[in-house]
């Protein structure tokens, strides 16, 4: 899983939080 953009990781979305938390 790479974040091509930075942007992506400023804006906190429920989806990847979950996906971190797993």
């Amino acid at each position: 899983m790479k974040k091509p953009k930075p942007q992506a990781h400023k804006r906190k979305k429920p989806e990847p939080k979950f996906r971190v938390g797993q």
